[in-house]
């Protein structure tokens, strides 16, 4: 396995609602003896557009492994002070099947976003359902590895969400990091 991993994503990668840098950061730490370089590419508010505009900034480290998490800036929004920063379906799907095969590291994984309050978040259960299946159908094609985490924390989010709904607390993040290190590396 190579020696740098990458993680690539919006405010979820980059570790917002958490005092300690992220899950990413805390993966980091965790893993600190396996002397690999951790570069983490979170960006908070990118949407897959903004994400296809910076592929170099991962491929530039190769080879490399990877780790994708996009987060939920794509999905539209019941009441949404921003229209115009989200994407159709169609975009998104087309906009991760340019993105997956340019990006792919030596080992390369997709992880589904967590699931986020919908109430507070104003994003129906069917609207993130719908962008989390075309995602993970779009990674799976492009020859990822899959962790399913909207799946696997769906109906238990609710200890772990910041006051936004939209983001994990401390304790969120503490999750994903030693899930993330004892499964993937």
């Amino acid at each position: 396995m190579q020696n740098t991993i990458i993680g690539l994503g919006a405010s979820s990668m980059q570790g917002v609602g958490d005092t300690q840098g992220g899950w990413f950061a805390r993966a980091e730490r965790l893993a600190q003896d396996r002397k690999m370089r951790w570069i983490n590419r979170g960006i908070g508010g990118n949407t897959t557009r903004d994400m296809l505009l910076r592929v170099t900034t991962v491929t530039v480290h190769s080879p490399h492994r990877l780790v994708v998490m996009l987060g939920c800036n794509d999905l539209p929004r019941k009441y949404d002070t921003q229209p115009d920063r989200r994407t159709l379906i169609e975009e998104y799907r087309n906009n991760l099947n340019a993105l997956f095969p340019r990006i792919q590291g030596t080992q390369s994984l997709f992880i589904t976003s967590f699931p986020v309050c919908t109430t507070r978040v104003t994003i129906g259960d069917e609207m993130f359902e719908t962008y989390m299946a075309a995602a993970k159908k779009c990674a799976i094609d492009a020859g990822y590895e899959i962790w399913d985490l909207y799946e696997e924390l769906r109906g238990k989010c609710e200890p772990y969400w910041a006051t936004d709904g939209l983001h994990f607390n401390d304790a969120g993040h503490a999750l994903i990091a030693q899930a993330f290190v004892e499964r993937f590396l």
